[in-house]
């Protein structure tokens, strides 16, 4: 059996007052975190230099995670050179769907459901179409003597309705799948 070992003269204690402050290390300032924010909020192609700047980060970082994003799916990739990407309007769907399926029942689902297409039936009566995207905001405000900024309000709050009825329609598709299972 050998002899303890000695510390060499010249090693020294650590400070641990260079140590970063571990609350600052719990509070979301992760590189990670950083760049998983910025790519949920790229609607249009962003190169790596301005996901970089805007997540207060470096270019090769940047690259780095953006590539990783793009395999989990969060991301896209759009160009090849310069490298862009922007949020995967999928991945976002399904984040929404997730979430509908967590907070509620499936029996809560089907009748939010129901009262969303109760609401579509009631903007496909009030503008005589059967989608928002036939409406002219500006013949059907001529037409009823509505302003236009209203016209546009309920055009887009019946766009709004058919989006989360899709949601809830997934959301309550996918729930009853898995009760199967």
């Amino acid at each position: 059996m050998g002899s303890p070992r000695k510390a060499p003269e010249e090693e020294t204690s650590p400070d641990f007052g260079d140590w970063e402050d571990p609350s600052a290390v719990i509070s979301g300032e992760r590189t990670r975190d950083d760049f998983l924010d910025v790519a949920l909020q790229l609607r249009e192609p962003a190169s790596i230099s301005e996901i970089a700047e805007r997540a207060g980060r470096g270019e090769d970082s940047a690259r780095e995670y953006m590539r990783f994003f793009a395999e989990l799916g969060v991301v896209e990739r759009v160009t090849e050179g310069p490298e862009q990407y922007r949020v995967d309007r999928g991945y976002l769907r399904w984040r929404r769907v997730r979430r509908v399926k967590q907070q509620y029942s499936p029996d809560k689902i089907a009748k939010m459901l129901s009262e969303s297409t109760n609401t579509i039936d009631e903007y496909r009566e009030e503008f005589g179409v059967d989608s928002p995207r036939r409406v002219s905001v500006a013949e059907y405000a001529e037409e009823s003597g509505m302003d236009v900024e209203e016209v546009w309000r309920r055009v887009s709050k019946w766009k709004t309705e058919v989006n989360r009825r899709r949601i809830l329609d997934e959301a309550l598709k996918t729930a009853e799948e898995k009760a199967v299972a």
